[in-house]
This record gives structure tokens, sequence and C-alpha cells, in this order.
């Protein structure tokens, strides 16, 4: 089974790539640390890569796949949930094709969502001890004292990218790139879309449900 997740920032998606990959055994492929490696490893791929970034160019999409298809098509691995690819509608019409050789194809893209206003507390909220990486959040998972890591008790802190104007804009650019491509996907029968509301567990509840439901071809609330 292959599985693409997809959702905006601060949703939660992290969360849920970890254990719908661990629930149904695949790898999970992030497209930004496969990125960010084969550039730091200095690979063929990686310096090709490198050159549109340093004159300030997008990658090319067919570049930006064959980093995702060589670790994905690995004889070692069978099924893989990825994670932040495709990016754009480019990268969702070539894979299928690019896939079919090896006998395998797209099952299901799931598509988390939540009020925008939610997403911003998180991303907004969102907190980090630099000690030992703890992550907490101010307004949905606090730390029991103020300022305070819960683990170690170094100084939590906020990433500067993480304020309320870079984070509307984050999620602006999100829905301007994902649109088409949940559109893209709906019209392939594959897309299910699951509220990303409330806690990890019932997020993972849902979309297992909803998995079932889209592989019985029987639709099921999400909500």
């Amino acid at each position: 089974m292959d599985i693409v997740l997809m959702g905006p920032p601060g949703v939660g998606k992290g969360t849920q790539a970890l254990q719908l990959a661990d629930h149904h055994g695949l790898v999970h492929l992030a497209s930004g640390d496969l990125f960010r490696q084969h550039i730091r490893t200095k690979t063929q791929l990686g310096l090709q890569a490198q050159t549109y970034v340093d004159r300030g160019a997008l990658v090319p999409d067919a570049l930006v796949t064959d980093m995702v298809l060589e670790r994905m098509l690995a004889p070692e691995i069978s099924g893989a949930l990825l994670d932040g690819y495709p990016r754009t509608l480019g990268q969702a019409r070539e894979l299928p094709a690019r896939l079919a050789p090896a006998g395998r194809s797209i099952d299901a893209v799931v598509l988390l969502t939540a009020p925008a206003e939610m997403l911003l507390r998180r991303i907004v909220g969102r907190q980090t001890c630099p000690i030992c990486g703890e992550a907490s959040n101010e307004y949905f998972q606090p730390t029991r004292i103020e300022g305070a890591c819960d683990v170690c008790g170094g100084p939590v802190q906020t990433r500067s990218d993480d304020n309320l104007e870079t984070a509307r804009h984050r999620l602006d650019v999100y829905e301007e790139q994902t649109r088409p491509l949940a559109d893209f996907y709906r019209a392939e029968g594959v897309l299910v879309q699951v509220d990303g509301t409330g806690e990890p567990d019932e997020v993972g509840e849902r979309i297992e449900a909803a998995l079932s439901a889209q592989q019985a071809d029987q639709p099921v609330s999400s909500s």
C-alpha cells in the first residue's frame, strides 16, 4: 500500500504520519528530509538540485520526483507513506506513470483539515526545549510551570518564524497549493478528507475508518 498524507501547517500531520505508517507497516518518507539529505551528502541528484537552489530557482518537478522515487522504489520498501510530496499538480500527474512499471500506485490520499483559527493557535503556540527537545504548546499542551520544560526544566522557546503574520502566510500558501491537488485526487477517487481536530488518537481512528470505507468503496463520515 502507498499513501499520500496531506494537511496544513499545525494540523498534526507529523504525529499522524508516524502512527499511520506504523499501523500499516509503511516506510515514512518525508520529502523535505530526503531533499536536504541529498544536498547535504552531495549525491548526483543533490548536486543537480543545488544548482537551482543557489540561483533561487524552483527545483524542477521531475528532479524532486527522482529523489522521492529513488527511496520509495528501493527493493526493501513495499509500501510508503508520502509526507510533503507531491506538492504540485505536475508532481501528482507524473507520479502514476513513474510508479506503474514497479506495479505500484497511490492507493489513498488522506487530507487532514481543521479550522484556520485552530491552526494558527497551534502554530503560534508551539514551544520547544532547546536542551532536551521536548515539545509543548502554550494553548493546547502547556507546560506545568510556565516557561519551563516538563522534562528537564530548561527554558522553552518559540521559533522566530512561528509568529502570527508568518503563520497566516503559510496557511494562505498551503491553501493555494493544496486545493488543486485535492481536486485532482478527488477526481481520481482516492481522496479521503478527515477532520484533524481533537486528540491524536481520535484523529487516528477517523483516518482508519475513512481508509477502511474507501477501500470498501463505502462512504463514511469523518467528522
